[in-house]
């Protein structure tokens, strides 16, 4: 990631902390992100894409160890599963998350986690804890290539935008975990 985005994730770690909601790269494509933990944040990142209330978003975590929070706990096949593949541009959607993340799950009961590659972006998560990052479009709509694009959908609505040129990166592939 380039240097404006490291100089300004003191500001973003602040935004979101206090229930701000913002654009920002991923290691795939630029998400629209906000905390898990401020509710209203997440139903306004909801509002602002327009995006179905019964659909899930991928959850951005620093560490697999994150997953703890959310009440999960891995096999050692599937421990091995998210080694391999973690960090990187995959997400994992474990089922039966407890109703204390409803306003993630949406009801469904499913998750779906994602350990970024970007070391940057890691150590953001780690100051912030877990974000919420669907892509930075509103619903049925192409996903922001750059900051440009993102204003275009979110003008205003959004706390801030950091910048790092243009991003051609494909979503992530997403991968669904049954426990048994």
């Amino acid at each position: 990631m380039a240097d404006v985005f490291r100089s300004a994730t003191g500001t973003v770690v602040d935004i979101l902390k206090r229930g701000g909601v913002g654009v920002l790269p991923t290691d795939t494509i630029y998400g629209l992100v906000a905390s898990v933990y401020e509710q209203r944040a997440v139903e306004r990142v909801y509002k602002i894409k327009r995006r179905d209330k019964d659909r899930p978003v991928i959850v951005l975590i620093d560490t697999q160890k994150r997953l703890h929070e959310f009440g999960i706990d891995v096999s050692d096949k599937v421990d091995r599963l998210l080694r391999k593949v973690w960090p990187g541009p995959i997400s994992i959607i474990f089922n039966d998350i407890g109703n204390g993340w409803k306003h993630i799950h949406r009801g469904t009961g499913g998750i779906a986690f994602r350990i970024p590659k970007s070391s940057t972006l890691r150590q953001l998560l780690k100051k912030v804890g877990p974000i919420i990052a669907p892509s930075a479009n509103l619903q049925k709509q192409p996903y922001a290539k750059n900051i440009s694009e993102a204003r275009a959908y979110f003008g205003d609505t959004v706390d801030f935008y950091v910048d790092t040129g243009s991003h051609t990166g494909k979503s992530s592939i997403v991968i669904e975990i049954h426990r048994s």
